[in-house]
């Protein structure tokens, strides 16, 4: 068996540790439905048992955009239109002033 230029194992370990990852989700946040008829009881902030989402943050020729997968769009305006409230906005908890509005 030819050794030449083979190295000795690396002693660092092969996953990730939580000190790690404490950056990992500072460009993403959590996305729901706006739901004006909760509004006066709940603000904006999701009940357990309603759906959400993720957004990632990017930036585009110096704006910033809340980016998430088209079917979570999808089927928070089919929710929307099943309560006889669409269009509506989404809202997003990590950021209590923001509201954001459907831009397809």
């Amino acid at each position: 068996m030819d050794t030449e230029g083979l190295q000795p194992a690396k002693s660092e370990p092969l996953l990730a540790f939580a000190d790690d990852l404490q950056d990992a989700g500072k460009f993403c946040a959590t996305i729901a439905r706006a739901k004006m008829s909760e509004f006066v009881n709940r603000g904006f902030i999701p009940r357990v048992k309603d759906d959400t989402a993720t957004v990632t943050f990017i930036e585009f020729e110096g704006k910033t955009y809340a980016v998430t997968a088209y079917h979570v769009i999808e089927i928070f305006h089919k929710q929307a239109e099943a309560d006889g409230v669409a269009p509506e906005g989404y809202f997003l908890p990590a950021a209590p002033e923001l509201s954001l509005g459907r831009h397809l």
